[in-house]
């Protein structure tokens, strides 16, 4: 219990809770770099365009979160009226852009998966206005925001998302044995942890979702080391590809070379017989 208890204390107060953005904020830059570079070499690359704009997407929702924190650090009652509901509304749309980034979903429709990604963020954004308007009333009658029905609500559509996230990648033969379904499942694992993590059993004085924030401590830079792996998979066939056309061109120059070289025309029939079944699949080959 009293290492839980030092765990809780770095991640939510200062200077480990700095340390906690930064990291996150950097794994993210790492991904958004990596993912970037790979679809512009590509721009028909839909997964790297989807890991792109979701690397992106996160990053800036992370910013504004440490700007609000930073700004509202000063006065702890209204640090406790805006973040917690800010700092779930922005884990919901990184759950909502993790999946979008990860799972292969209408691949060949790249506007409905946009279009599902953007009415999701809309609906993110209602229920944070509403549930921001919500908890200003109730933020001095309530000991904790993570026992509220707010929390709940946001809890379990966290889940739900990760739960379906995670069962496409497991069902997705191409992504079955890669860091996708690890990636989803470490923080499909931190919100089921957070959600069943009732303040009357470890009372911490904090509204920080703490659980969260080691889940992203490793699932990020696993992304993070995905987008390397995925983006030097695709230098490498390339690498290969190149290798193999060199190869297979001063194959058929070596043959031709031998062709040429005959001076006797029976032997140079042979020779172009072996140049021929050399450059052709076939089995046989004649002169007639």
């Amino acid at each position: 219990m009293a290492f839980l208890q030092q765990i809780i204390e770095l991640l939510s107060r200062p200077p480990g809770s700095v340390i906690y953005h930064l990291v996150t904020l950097f794994a993210l830059q790492v991904v958004l770099a990596l993912a970037l570079s790979r679809w512009q070499r590509d721009p028909n690359d839909e997964a790297a365009r989807r890991m792109s704009l979701a690397a992106g997407g996160m990053l800036i929702a992370r910013l504004i979160l440490l700007i609000v924190a930073l700004l509202v650090d000063q006065n702890p009652e209204r640090a406790r009226i805006i973040l917690p509901p800010l700092e779930q509304a922005i884990d919901t749309a990184t759950v909502i852009l993790l999946v979008w980034g990860l799972a292969a979903f209408a691949m060949d429709r790249p506007r409905l998966a946009d279009g599902a990604l953007l009415v999701s963020l809309v609906v993110v954004v209602v229920m944070f206005l509403f549930f921001f308007q919500d908890w200003q009333s109730r933020a001095t009658l309530t000991s904790a925001y993570i026992g509220t029905v707010q929390a709940y609500v946001w809890g379990v559509l966290q889940m739900a998302i990760l739960g379906l996230g995670f069962v496409w990648l497991l069902v997705d033969a191409a992504a079955r044995y890669s860091l996708r379904p690890i990636i989803a499942g470490v923080a499909l694992l931190a919100h089921i942890a957070n959600f069943f993590n009732y303040p009357e059993l470890i009372p911490t004085g904090t509204d920080v979702i703490y659980w969260l924030r080691l889940g992203y401590l490793v699932a990020f830079p696993l992304w993070a080391v995905l987008a390397y792996r995925d983006g030097m998979r695709g230098l490498l066939t390339a690498v290969e590809a190149e290798r193999a056309s060199a190869a297979h061109l001063a194959r058929n120059l070596r043959l031709a070379t031998v062709v040429i070289g005959a001076r006797i025309p029976e032997v140079r029939l042979e020779q172009a017989l072996d140049m021929v079944t050399g450059l052709v699949a076939t089995q046989f080959a004649a002169v007639g």
